[in-house]
């Protein structure tokens, strides 16, 4: 079961701390009224955690009299501390300065305004600006040159395939971070001492499960782009996984095996144990998903809805009334009705004959929701994945393996994802200042006058301090219903009828079934197989058709 912390509407004095260890050395203490203003924002889909502080003029007391843009420089550690009451505390987070800006205005007759900006990132800033397109070059180099430095470590031969979370943490470890990876010697300045990037990262590599395998890792090799590019979009690939770096206090997002401590930074400001670790998660989607498998008759067969990982999440609860503001909305964005998976490995793989041109993610099935490309119109989804099984070729010599069970169970996670979202609500809420609220976590509230509460999943939070003014927190929220309906996971209800398309909002009310008599929920299409796949064709081409026409 999740944890639920309640959110109250008590006010308290808002507080920011700023802690700086320019990366030549030193440390600075940044508070007070010193801190005009201080942002972070961070949203776990894009994965980009940013902060702005504005300073007053002036700096740090010195012989010199040197202002803060002058002390401060690039790539200096920050923490970021803020607080409002008592069990607030918090380190919003652990970043880089990535610019020190100083501005001055003179206006006869007025006082001079001068104000220091410093922007930075949290840790995802590495996952960015690193990059393995010369891994391949280092590897000759170093065996040319005899340089076993220059070389690649022996990962490039028998750790580069397995399951995803162990050939993420693999490809993490020995080649990015690890003590022979190309951040080996990346670290920040705290408290004088350099701290390795690869002991300040706490770490959480959640297994998949469903015998998911990443076949041919040596491609991951060959490949040119960024860490985060890397790691979002082929070995953790969305809406399978979740990956996101973010701060949060030691251990909140490591309830999984495989999870690694990363160093405890502490503000001296904070009394008591107050800590927080540069984070990185690669988890499996929370969201609620629905099975699909293999009937007695060799069909494939919706067979409920899994919410197990949805329920544990960690939960923020409103005590009473409402936020400060709120902004509910439904769109038709994001709408898919036509989902196929194209497993890029197994296409190459196995190609095809000049008896079988179809293309290999015809092969195996999708789901189609007609009634949905008639209201929304045709929105295909062609989900390329390098998942599969078959590192060595066991799977394709053996035809009972069972290639569709793992290929249905991905194609339950990506129309589980997709299907329901014109039914759920989106949208901001803003509170005073609570900067313990983290995102990835369930916010629990009543958005619309005289309603029941519902449950939404945070997806950004922004935590915004300015001296002497309204000091807020705003989270973006996504996935909202009604708390009784994600309460109700039975086949009969609401929640899973939601996500094969089987249900409606008639009259403000979440009811089960379709307006029109006739209509058809989603249905498993298989191409090459399915007896009913004409008329099921026939139907989605009818969108094209002209009415009238003879």
């Amino acid at each position: 079961m999740s944890s639920t912390t309640i959110i109250d509407a008590a006010f308290a004095s808002p507080q920011c701390y700023v802690n700086v260890f320019p990366y030549e050395g030193g440390q600075f203490s940044i508070v007070g009224g010193a801190v005009l203003e201080c942002t972070y924002s961070k949203n776990i889909y894009s994965n980009d955690g940013r902060f702005e502080i504005v300073l007053a003029p002036g700096g740090p007391h010195t012989n010199r009299g040197a202002t803060w843009a002058e002390i401060i420089t690039p790539m200096s550690f920050v923490l970021i501390g803020m607080s409002r009451g008592i069990g607030t505390e918090t380190i919003v987070c652990a970043g880089v300065v990535t610019e020190i800006a100083e501005s001055q205005r003179w206006e006869t007759g007025r006082p001079t305004k001068r104000v220091t900006t410093i922007t930075g990132a949290d840790f995802s800033y590495f996952f960015k600006s690193f990059n393995y397109t010369s891994l391949y070059y280092l590897g000759a180099a170093g065996a040319t040159l005899g340089l076993s430095s220059l070389g690649l470590p022996d990962i490039l031969i028998d750790k580069l395939n397995g399951a995803p979370d162990q050939f993420g943490k693999a490809f993490y470890t020995n080649i990015m971070a690890g003590a022979s990876g190309i951040m080996a010697d990346t670290y920040v300045n705290y408290n004088n001492q350099p701290i390795d990037f690869s002991k300040a990262v706490a770490t959480t590599f959640e297994p998949y499960g469903d015998n998911i395998i990443i076949p041919y890792g040596e491609l991951y090799i060959a490949s040119s782009s960024n860490w985060e590019a890397k790691f979002k979009g082929s070995i953790f690939p969305f809406p399978f996984y979740e990956f996101f770096t973010t701060t949060a206090p030691s251990g909140f997002y490591s309830s999984y095996a495989g999870s690694a401590s990363g160093f405890a930074f502490q503000m001296p400001q904070f009394q008591g144990n107050v800590s927080a670790s540069p984070s990185l998660v690669a988890r499996t989607n929370p969201l609620p998903y629905v099975n699909v498998s293999v009937d007695g008759g060799g069909n494939a067969a919706f067979s409920g809805i899994n919410t197990d990982a949805w329920d544990a999440l960690p939960a923020y609860q409103i005590s009473y009334g409402v936020p400060v503001e709120s902004n509910i909305s439904y769109t038709s964005e994001g709408t898919a009705n036509f989902d196929f998976l194209n497993p890029t490995w197994a296409s190459s793989m196995w190609g095809s004959s000049a008896a079988n041109t179809a293309s290999f993610s015809l092969l195996y099935p999708g789901a189609v929701d007609t009634t949905s490309i008639h209201r929304y119109g045709y929105q295909p989804v062609m989900f390329p994945t390098a998942w599969y099984y078959d590192p060595n070729g066991y799977y394709a010599q053996n035809p009972n393996a069972d290639f569709m069970g793992m290929h249905l169970s991905l194609l339950g996670r990506l129309f589980s994802y997709y299907t329901p979202v014109p039914m759920m609500a989106r949208g901001s809420v803003s509170h005073w200042l609570r900067p313990d609220i983290l995102p990835g976590c369930k916010y629990r509230f009543t958005p619309f006058k005289q309603s029941e509460p519902w449950d939404f999943y945070i997806i950004g939070v922004e935590h915004r301090f300015v001296f002497g003014g309204p000091s807020m927190t705003t989270l973006t929220l996504d996935r909202g219903l009604p708390t009784a309906i994600y309460g109700d996971n039975t086949t009969a209800g609401v929640l899973y009828n939601m996500h094969i398309g089987n249900a409606m909002r008639q009259n403000g009310e979440y009811v089960v079934g379709l307006p029109v008599s006739g209509q058809k929920p989603l249905q498993i299409l298989n191409p090459l197989n399915d007896a009913s796949v004409q008329q099921i064709l026939g139907e989605i081409a009818q969108v094209y058709v002209t009415p009238g026409a003879s």
